[in-house]
């Protein structure tokens, strides 16, 4: 899932970036194809592109920091689970 959200960041931002330099952003399956005008005058000013990048880069990266903090909080009660399990089979011989 955080690949899939990374790969996903990583194409808006280059989206962007192609924004920012002025060019309209490639379409999937038209490489070298030009945009249309009507595709150019839709697309959101620069400034827009910027702030939903910034947005879905926050979220992306709290996304992240969630995961890291679950896989710890996983990898700690498995621990407390084993060491438990280990007192429950000496208290039973």
């Amino acid at each position: 899932m955080i690949g899939t959200l990374l790969e996903n960041r990583r194409k808006v931002e280059a989206r962007a970036g192609e924004a920012r330099e002025g060019e309209a952003p490639a379409e999937s399956g038209s490489a070298g194809a030009s945009p249309s005008r009507e595709s150019r005058d839709a697309a959101p000013p620069t400034f827009e592109l910027a702030a939903i990048v910034d947005a879905y880069t926050d979220a992306t990266e709290k996304l992240k920091r969630s995961h890291e903090k679950l896989t710890a909080e996983v990898q700690r009660l498995s621990q407390q689970l084993d060491e438990k399990n280990r007192e429950l089979a000496r208290s039973e011989r």
